[in-house]
């Protein structure tokens, strides 16, 4: 019989809640299999969520939301290091990367070190090619586009109803690599989400007809009255914590996410539209990523300030969003019983190198510093003690520190669901709080949370047996596409 980590067997563990007997632990959801974009495009349902998730009210998402009280956010006041605390942190990562190198330690040799600088050459040199004004995040792209744009082939504008404009997009971010796609409108509510400053440029909504930058403003048209979202997993390869080997994930899914928005602002221009961004590969620069995502139903607010999915928990790299001027049917916020889990289970919090998370039983409205926003009732983050634990080796106050994402990989949705007690679990959550404590209990009992942990079969295993891995049978990143693992 397949086990866990510990000698409780699954039917055991699923006696001990009584489930067993009742089909519960034999059932699968059985969902239609599509083979091309006209299928996926003509199948009707553009995301898909297990039985156990509800549809709840627009802009009424799980985590209470005052609109009247929320304001746009200046993200100048993000904590700001002195030139000092720099120059001291990128001693720290020479000196950890030196280190690494000299006593080929695990996880931080030099090939190490050079798969993660590939990953990053290509988040930061892929170039967008446009025919019409956008936002990049490069200045690389060329002036002209190449090959022949729509209008240099007199093809038409490409018009559909909103509920078909949504599945044809859909179908093609899911090709591109993005999941759980989703769709708001945006009026005046969501504009909210908006930074009112970022990098030091105002962002403002005019009636224009084609975004425009300048040194002190960045205007987008008010025709692009709809944002897309979709969800970028993160490898599990971030279970390496505080070894290089866990930044594959967080540079490896920006580098999807670069890759993906030029696909997809290069799809939506061939058909006539705008598709407007501004940071894609980088973290979204003009708004809050995770707001957008819980808004528009791509998961809900976790504790540690994450967009908790219901597929992949906290482990994705971020909500990618762009603006477009396509008429679109919305989608509206999600209930998987996640935030509330969050309020009784801490474990994130618990397992903070830096302390930043809150381990409050209740959310509160208050802000822990200028850093967070208002109009949220939540548990704040303490970002002047999380962020030098980020990035690259170094940062942290422990000398070794690789970057990182213990927080993701630590929550107790963060699972796969290959083993069927997963889904049992989540549905269990979504239905009642009762269990709540009790599975997190049961959940470091088993040993989730910690670091090297295999994406296949969830077994204890190190760097250096990566590198060693069976490429015939290990996958390649160790990420979630499609209903299975690359």
């Amino acid at each position: 019989m397949s086990k866990f980590h510990s000698t409780v067997s699954r039917r055991d563990f699923m006696k001990s809640l009584g489930l067993v007997g009742a089909g519960i632990a034999s059932s699968t959801a059985i969902t239609p299999k599509v083979f091309d974009l006209d299928e996926l495009a003509a199948s009707g349902e553009i995301r898909k969520y297990p039985w156990f998730v509800k549809e709840i009210g627009f802009k009424n998402p799980t985590v209470e939301v005052d609109w009247k009280l929320l304001k746009s956010y200046d993200s100048n006041n993000v904590y700001k290091f002195t030139t000092e605390e720099t120059e001291q942190m990128v001693q720290n990562q020479l000196n950890t990367m030196k280190k690494g190198v000299a006593n080929n330690t695990p996880g931080m040799t030099l090939r190490d070190f050079a798969v993660l600088e590939g990953l990053r050459t290509t988040m930061l040199s892929v170039p967008l090619t446009r025919d019409e004004p956008s936002f990049n995040y490069t200045t690389t792209a060329p002036s002209k586009p190449a090959g022949y744009t729509r209008k240099d082939l007199g093809w038409p504008k490409w018009e559909l109803n909103p509920e078909e404009n949504l599945r044809t997009l859909a179908s093609a971010i899911h090709l591109f690599g993005g999941r759980d796609i989703s769709a708001i409108e945006v009026d005046e509510d969501v504009k909210k989400i908006f930074f009112s400053n970022a990098s030091n440029k105002a962002i403002r909504f005019e009636d224009i007809d084609a975004p425009i930058e300048t040194a002190s403003s960045i205007s987008i048209p008010n025709k692009c009255k709809w944002m897309v979202v979709f969800t970028i997993p993160q490898s599990r390869l971030s279970g390496f914590s505080h070894v290089t080997t866990g930044k594959y994930g967080v540079y490896g899914g920006y580098s999807d996410a670069a890759v993906m928005m030029t696909r997809i602002q290069g799809f939506i221009r061939a058909m006539g539209w705008l598709a407007v961004n501004k940071g894609g590969g980088t973290g979204s620069q003009i708004a809050s990523n995770t707001g957008f995502g819980v808004v528009a139903g791509n998961g809900e607010l976790g504790r540690c300030d994450y967009v908790l999915s219901p597929k992949y928990g906290a482990l994705i790299r971020l909500t990618e969003f762009f603006l477009t001027d396509m008429p679109l049917s919305p989608t509206p916020p999600i209930d998987a019983g996640m935030w509330r889990f969050c309020q009784t289970c801490k474990k994130c919090g618990s397992m903070c190198p830096s302390s930043a998370i809150s381990l409050e039983n209740e959310p509160t409205w208050e802000p822990s510093g200028p850093w967070n926003g208002t109009g949220r009732k939540c548990y704040p983050i303490n970002y002047k003690l999380c962020l030098p634990w980020r990035g690259m080796p170094g940062h942290g106050a422990e000398a070794g520190t690789g970057g990182c994402s213990q927080c993701q990989v630590a929550c107790v949705f963060t699972k796969l669901n290959d083993s069927s007690i997963h889904d049992v679990i989540k549905g269990t959550v979504a239905t009642t709080g009762i269990f709540d404590s009790f599975f997190r209990t049961m959940d470091d009992a088993f040993g989730y949370g910690k670091g090297f942990t295999s994406p296949i079969n969830e077994i204890f295993f190190s760097p250096e047996q990566w590198w060693n891995r069976d490429l015939d049978k290990f996958p390649f990143k160790g990420r979630v596409v499609g209903d299975g693992w690359e």
